[in-house]
């Protein structure tokens, strides 16, 4: 019995120290890092990452999958501003049988004078890339990059086809925080 009562405090406890990773919630102490705490020498770090994949059903179209990914990531200088631009792959095989990327909002966050300043990101910072007849690239860079900004973006990956991506745990940069959720039927 007491067992099982410290280890509900202690859930609680962490529980209630867990920092708030809603999309657009960024707060002043993550822009007023100034070094990773781990990795002193790191260029920049993923303060969190979620991935959430499911398996939706109609019946005109039967199973589809769909990934919903969240990230903010924390630039400590100028030589991890390659990580404000992201990659996606889509596998485009026809019209009727191709991926979907959907729903693609994104910030990059600043502290100036002691209040947080955000910059949207806008469709000149998408680009569409056709690689060959069955791929496609879907490009973005998040604008108003300074050292010291946290980019924030989110998107969902809609395909027809029904197999579940690797799960990337680590970069080459840390990753603080990772949820990964995959629902199936």
């Amino acid at each position: 019995m007491k067992k099982s009562i410290i280890i509900l405090l202690l859930g609680l406890a962490s529980a209630s120290n867990a920092q708030d990773f809603k999309f657009g919630k960024v707060s002043k102490e993550e822009l007023q890092e100034k070094a990773h705490y781990k990795t002193l020498e790191t260029n920049a770090a993923v303060l969190f990452k979620k991935q959430y994949t499911n398996f939706r059903f109609s019946q005109s179209d039967g199973f589809t999958q769909e990934t919903k990914v969240h990230e903010r990531i924390k630039i400590y200088n100028k030589e991890g501003y390659e990580w404000a631009t992201k990659r996606i792959k889509l596998y485009d095989e026809s019209n009727a049988k191709s991926e979907r990327l959907s729903g693609l909002k994104g910030y990059t966050y600043t502290l100036l004078n002691g209040k947080i300043e955000k910059t949207k990101l806008r469709k000149e910072n998408i680009f569409e890339e056709k690689s060959n007849k069955y791929w496609s690239t879907s490009t973005f860079t998040m604008p108003g990059l300074t050292e010291g900004c946290i980019v924030e973006f989110e998107y969902v990956i809609e395909t027809p086809f029904l197999e579940i991506e690797d799960v990337i745990l680590q970069y080459t940069i840390p990753i603080n925080n990772l949820e990964v959720d995959i629902v199936t039927p």
